[in-house]
């Protein structure tokens, strides 16, 4: 499996997720079959892009959200952090802000020279 194919994968399952629909759902909305949607998610299939813009439209985004990028635009990467947040339960969401909170603290305190 390439990194790509697993990376796409991964943004379309957190968009379905996100969306709160199964692979069935989706499937039915892209008028694919949901085995297809289930290997698309684990990057387990060179996927077309014919295929692609009919899962961005069932999940009512464009194509190139599907892709990963570097993002220039902040609010760009707080609207992707959010999405992934909707995707886990509570407890889950305050143990991510637990540690985002500890990654901050360590990042103001610098680096440690070892001896």
């Amino acid at each position: 499996m390439s990194k790509i194919l697993k990376t796409v994968g991964a943004q379309i399952r957190a968009h379905r997720k996100a969306h709160d629909l199964s692979q069935e759902e989706l499937a039915a909305r892209a008028h694919l079959h949901f085995t297809y949607i289930g290997s698309v998610e684990r990057g387990e299939r060179n996927v077309t892009l014919e295929s692609l813009h009919k899962i961005a439209r069932a999940l009512d985004m464009e194509l190139r959200d599907l892709f990963p990028y570097k993002a220039t635009d902040r609010s760009e990467t707080l609207k992707r952090l959010v999405a992934l947040l909707h995707t886990v339960d509570p407890t889950t969401v305050e143990s991510l802000v637990d540690i985002i909170e500890r990654l901050l603290k360590l990042q103001k305190m610098g680096p440690r020279v070892k001896r």
